[in-house]
């Protein structure tokens, strides 16, 4: 996937400089998810286009939270750089705070 397929869903109406500044954050972000990736201990490949299987949608959920988080994008950005919808991202960002606030609240008690 290149960064100008990705940066299609989400540069309509902007300037140039504008799109040149999302090409660059989707390659900012593409680079980080390989970090994020390998340390897991798997490729950017294994994760995003792993399937359903659990650790694996958990891996993709995760790198989806950080990258909002970290990066600072949105949903629909992160929806376009993984060609998902930006609902399967909202979905899976907050099944991951779900379950790291379950996490949390057990080492609380």
């Amino acid at each position: 996937m290149s960064a100008v397929v990705s940066v299609r869903g989400i540069s309509g109406g902007i300037s140039h400089l504008e799109r040149v500044e999302a090409r660059l954050r989707v390659h900012r972000a593409l680079m980080w998810a390989r970090d994020f990736a390998e340390s897991q201990g798997s490729s950017l490949q294994a994760i995003v286009v792993g399937g359903r299987h659990a650790s694996v949608a958990r891996a993709r959920h995760r790198l989806w939270m950080l990258m909002r988080h970290t990066l600072g994008l949105s949903f629909p950005e992160v929806a376009a750089i993984f060609e998902v919808d930006h609902t399967t991202v909202m979905s899976g960002v907050k099944k991951c705070e779900r379950a790291l606030e379950a996490e949390h609240a057990g080492r609380a008690a």
